[in-house]
């Protein structure tokens, strides 16, 4: 008797880009590098240079001519170019990249190992392991960081990757990316409560039974949507589905300079869209309310030190127009 061969999931890649075709191009040649090619790759454009993405298209097609690839047009905007390329997608699954990301030889396949070997598991959403290039720091300034980040109940890096209750993250620290992939590239799943935008993946069923979106209300203050990606990935982890992150699929996030150069743009982003999270995701109860409105004050804290070191009022004043908006909305609602 014949066995029945299940497939390979096939998993679509949507990369939101603008005005970066050397970061584009790094994270191109390390898709076409694949040991498993993934199904289709969707660039979705906010107004970049049209013709060098084609150039850069073709000379991907080239290299995985079994890879459909495409160009779709979008206004600016991290939540809205990866609703546009989520709703183009026809993959199983759908992979999510910052254009600023270098992928290891085996990352998609093993995106494509933590759902194929769920155990039982209600596997939503796979996230990859992230190198960077670690900055080196003195004991005192780490301990520092640290105390702040726990005193003011503030996002921070431990063993572990979930949600607190003032709405902030903790998330694994970045690996140093001086080391080769295979250090890091081990066969292992751990449960995490939210991923990270640079690397994440989610089954497409799941966008389709849900009706599931990246909220664009994270861009009201400007085209960085910051923590529209935690709120994207903990939506599924509230709806009863695991998020883990695999050991195997490992990628260098360059973070390109100039994509958070207006720094009053972007305190007042983190404010407002800590608000947004906060309000969505975490039950409200008074202490839930204490922590929030006591990170926010950390939050000042940290603008009003970075205003001071970099001589500019930005940071303090993005932290009072986030407050605004915040005010604002609630008398909305």
């Amino acid at each position: 008797m014949a066995m029945s061969l299940k497939s390979p999931l096939s998993i679509s890649i949507v990369i939101p880009t603008k005005d970066r075709l050397d970061s584009l191009s790094r994270c191109l040649e390390s898709i076409a590098t694949q040991t498993s090619s993934p199904h289709e790759l969707l660039v979705v454009d906010s107004g970049s240079d049209s013709q060098g993405i084609e150039r850069l298209l073709a000379n991907f097609a080239k290299c995985c001519p079994h890879t459909r690839s495409s160009i779709i047009s979008s206004k600016a905007g991290s939540a809205t170019q990866r609703n546009r390329g989520a709703d183009a997608a026809s993959g199983d699954i759908v992979l999510f990249l910052d254009d600023d990301v270098v992928l290891s030889p085996v990352f998609v396949s093993g995106i494509r190992a933590a759902y194929e070997n769920e155990d039982g598991l209600r596997i939503g959403g796979v996230q990859g392991v992230v190198t960077e290039v670690v900055k080196k720091r003195s004991l005192p300034r780490v301990f520092l960081s640290w105390l702040y980040a726990v005193c003011f109940m503030q996002s921070r890096t431990a063993n572990c990757q979930k949600v607190l209750i003032s709405g902030k993250y903790i998330g694994y620290p970045a690996r140093d990316a001086s080391f080769p992939d295979h250090v890091y590239a081990k066969e292992y799943f751990e449960d995490i409560q939210w991923m990270s935008g640079c690397c994440m993946s989610v089954r497409r069923e799941i966008l389709r039974k849900h009706g599931l979106c990246f909220d664009e209300n994270f861009e009201a203050l400007g085209p960085f949507a910051h923590m529209e990606d935690g709120d994207f990935s903990h939506r599924i982890f509230l709806m009863g589905y695991s998020l883990v992150r695999s050991g195997r699929a490992v990628c260098f996030h360059g973070a390109a300079a100039g994509s958070r150069k207006d720094l009053e743009s972007y305190y007042s982003s983190k404010a407002y869209n800590h608000y947004l999270f906060w309000r969505k995701n975490i039950q409200m109860t008074p202490l839930a309310v204490l922590s929030f409105s006591w990170s926010q004050v950390g939050l000042l804290v940290e603008a009003a030190a970075k205003s001071l070191f970099a001589c500019s009022k930005g940071p303090s004043a993005g932290v009072f127009r986030g407050w605004r908006l915040i005010l604002k909305t609630r008398a909305r609602h």
